[in-house]
């Protein structure tokens, strides 16, 4: 008799102890925005002070709350195929790239602090990607 009952009694034990508590998880995945420019030859212009050429591409995404809040991240391409993240030094020129509200700033220099002869004399590509971000 004792058997009899032994067994519906560990059958309920083991039915309910493999239980396991499950848990949702909501993930909200923020979306990031990549924008395409060009840095042409003609557009370079030299600052005496800072001993730089300088290419300002017009970003109107930029506005305040991504200047303040999101990050910014930059790439150029000479061939369309190889980007470099910036800041970076190519060939002993120093490229570095700042940015305000609607303006995204490219600098050259040379990599010792010394002042170039010439601008970037090519077509350069630009990547710009801006990654959503919240504050706390």
């Amino acid at each position: 008799m004792r058997s009899f009952l032994l067994c519906p009694l560990l059958l309920v034990v083991l039915l309910f102890s493999n239980c396991k508590k499950v848990t949702e998880v909501t993930q909200v995945v923020q979306p990031n925005l990549t924008i395409f420019k060009t840095l042409q030859p003609g557009n370079w212009k030299y600052d005496g002070t800072s001993k730089t050429y300088y290419n300002d591409i017009s970003v109107p995404e930029l506005d305040d709350h991504t200047v303040q809040t999101n990050g910014v991240l930059a790439y150029i391409t000479f061939d369309n195929i190889v980007y470099e993240a910036l800041p970076d030094v190519l060939d002993g020129i120093t490229f570095i790239c700042r940015y305000q509200k609607g303006i995204f700033t490219v600098e050259s220099q040379h990599a010792d602090g010394s002042a170039p002869t010439t601008p970037p004399s090519g077509a350069i590509g630009l990547k710009i990607v801006l990654i959503d971000s919240d504050t706390q």
